[in-house]
């Protein structure tokens, strides 16, 4: 829900995501985005615009919350995996925003970067690792740390790099909270 309009993922191949009138529950929008994720739509804020963020089976993808436009999006295809964990914004000194887009099952994780040259986005990949695959809880980010569970491994991934900190057995299937 966001400025009086709700946004929910359908799974249609050609409305994926349906944005309606909070108050009449006429459509407002409609945007193509996937055919599986148990993600939901967030707002988000990159760079000074308040952006929704969505992923799912074929990536990620920014959209106008008003409209429903497509501002940018990021391809990553996983070969007909769900995404689960929401979507991780990083700011920069610069201005400009990192995304972490975490996916289980031998996917993995990847940091893009996200930043506005005239009135178009730029988004380019930092890096990727299959050393991490978050799969069914969000994660946590402390400095330049992002603590995860990879399946029942917990694990604590440098953000810098992708490079796997840790990592510690023995915890099921827990939930990261930062406390």
């Amino acid at each position: 829900v966001y400025e009086g309009r709700v946004t929910t993922f359908a799974g249609s191949e050609k409305k994926g995501l349906i944005t309606f009138d909070a108050l009449t529950g006429e459509v407002l929008w409609t945007a193509e985005c996937g055919k599986l994720s148990y993600c939901s739509p967030q707002i988000s804020m990159i760079g000074t615009e308040a952006q929704m963020l969505f992923c799912s089976d074929t990536g990620l993808i920014a959209l106008e919350p008003a409209t429903g436009k497509l501002l940018w999006n990021h391809e990553w295809p996983t070969g007909g995996v769900a995404r689960i964990t929401q979507p991780a914004v990083l700011p920069n000194a610069d201005g400009t925003n990192d995304v972490l887009i975490g996916t289980g099952l031998g996917v993995g994780l990847r940091r893009i970067h996200i930043a506005k040259e005239g009135d178009a986005w730029k988004v380019s990949e930092t890096w990727t690792t299959t050393r991490c695959k978050p799969y069914f809880n969000d994660f946590v980010i402390h400095e330049d740390h992002l603590y995860v569970f990879d399946g029942t491994i917990f694990m604590c991934v440098q953000l810098s790099d992708g490079d796997v900190k840790w990592r510690a057995r023995g915890y099921g299937s827990g939930q990261v909270l930062l406390v």
